[in-house]
């Protein structure tokens, strides 16, 4: 259903004024539209976040502005930049096969001295 122009409310009458003064039938072709309008709009709020949501979990889409999704970027691209320069020293120094097979008969022998304690050991922050 077409909403009502003001013309057809009338031409004196200001916008807000003329909707007061319609009954509850004549409102609800209007409300009708808001809503689906407002459903529309939700969803595509919704569709606009969900890549956001994906990527940060736990975050609820409210918390999620312009500013802290940069931050969380550059926090990301950070760690990236580190893992890839950690990767690209591993490169440089095991470009020797007798390099890295000594590394990896090392890390073996480390494991296998762990291997009674079940201890593991992180790597944050390194290379």
């Amino acid at each position: 259903m077409r909403c009502q122009t003001r013309k057809s409310i009338g031409p004196t009458a200001s916008g807000f004024d003329a909707l007061a003064e319609l009954d509850d039938t004549q409102l609800k072709p209007y409300l009708a539209q808001l809503q689906r309008q407002a459903k529309r709009l939700r969803e595509q709020v919704d569709a606009l976040i969900a890549p956001f949501s994906a990527a940060f979990p736990g975050r609820s889409p409210r918390s999620m502005t312009p500013n802290g999704l940069q931050r969380e970027f550059d926090r990301a691209l950070m760690e990236l930049e580190r893992v890839h320069s950690c990767v690209a020293q591993d490169l440089e120094r095991f470009a020797d096969i007798h390099r890295l097979r000594e590394a990896l008969e090392a890390l073996e022998a480390t494991r296998r001295e762990e291997s009674g304690t079940r201890r593991t050991r992180t790597r944050a922050g390194r290379c």
